[in-house]
């Protein structure tokens, strides 16, 4: 009966791992190595981290790629403050062993929390070795697949009187651009001085904008911006060949900047711009979203004092 008992133990063992559900060794020199080849991505040293590289993974990412890739990635995402948290080890499988793990680290975007895994195995002289891709850095990356930051602008808060008028805030002003080649070049300097006095701005100021290396034929050279109150200098300035006036979103300030006081509440009226961080394909389409941190605009503020009073 015991020699009964002995053989249906011993064949529940063999079954057992044959099937892969009892492990051959102990998890220990996973990771080990999982958690060493971390240790180095916290200082950054890249040679350290490829040293645990399998060869074929080797072959696959060239060891100046592999660095690039990680410092590129990395630094787009500003990454710091990284902490590696091993999960566990799942059963053999395909001659490795899956080795989870939590990486949590702060970005541009905030703190960015991700599960991850990657495939170790053992080679014939006892070393363990990761069977690495680009997968390991941030889950559906591949080497195709680049990682894009995005950017939403928050909204700047407003600034009222204690009647309800608005002091400062978003609407919309007139964009002066002056397009060079089209300056009528015989009274070139003659219309300079003219543009700059109607911007209440310096010749020497205005011809250092529209001699910027930049400027390509065509374009149309930013240069002032007008409120919509200023109505009579726009005239003015559309008599003047190569002048453009087009409408646009920004700033106004219906009864002057300094009125608005907007320089003593900045920490109030500013918001915080929203980042999200992505993987793309190759043509920039959204296929993974890491991390999103929506816009928070700023507040506004409304002041004890009337703009009836500015000019009184």
């Amino acid at each position: 009966m015991k020699r009964a008992v002995h053989v249906i133990v011993a064949a529940v063992c063999i079954a057992l791992i044959a099937t892969g559900c009892m492990r051959p060794e102990p998890d220990d020199g996973y990771i080990a190595v999982v958690n060493a080849f971390m240790d180095a991505l916290i200082v950054k040293d890249f040679d350290t981290m490829y040293h645990f590289v399998s060869d074929d993974s080797a072959r696959e990412t060239p060891k100046d790629v592999f660095a690039n890739r990680y410092k590129n990635i990395y630094g787009s995402v500003e990454a710091k403050n990284i902490v590696v948290v091993v999960d566990g080890v799942d059963a053999p499988k395909n001659g490795s062993r899956r080795v989870r793990f939590t990486m949590v680290m702060e970005t541009v975007a905030g703190e960015l929390t991700v599960e991850n895994f990657v495939d170790v195995k053992k080679d014939k002289g006892g070393e363990y070795l990761l069977i690495w891709g680009p997968h390991v850095i941030f889950p559906g990356l591949s080497a195709e697949r680049p990682v894009r930051v995005d950017k939403t602008k928050s909204k700047m808060g407003s600034i009222y009187d204690r009647d309800g008028r608005l002091l400062a805030g978003d609407g919309e002003v007139k964009a002066v651009g002056i397009v060079v080649e089209k300056l009528d070049d015989q009274h070139r300097e003659e219309d300079i001085a003219r543009i700059a006095g109607l911007l209440s701005m310096s010749p020497e100021a205005l011809n250092e904008k529209l001699d910027a290396a930049w400027i390509k034929e065509g374009f149309v050279v930013p240069v002032a911006e007008l409120t919509s109150t200023d109505a009579e200098t726009k005239d003015q300035l559309l008599k003047i060949p190569g002048v453009r006036v087009d409408d646009k979103k920004g700033r106004v300030y219906p009864y002057g900047r300094e009125f608005s006081q907007e320089e003593k509440y900045l920490d109030i009226l500013k918001g915080t711009d929203g980042r999200r961080i992505v993987i793309t394909d190759a043509s920039g389409h959204v296929l993974y979203t890491l991390k999103d941190s929506p816009a928070v605009d700023g507040e506004s503020v409304t002041l004890d004092i009337s703009a009836e009073e500015k000019d009184s």
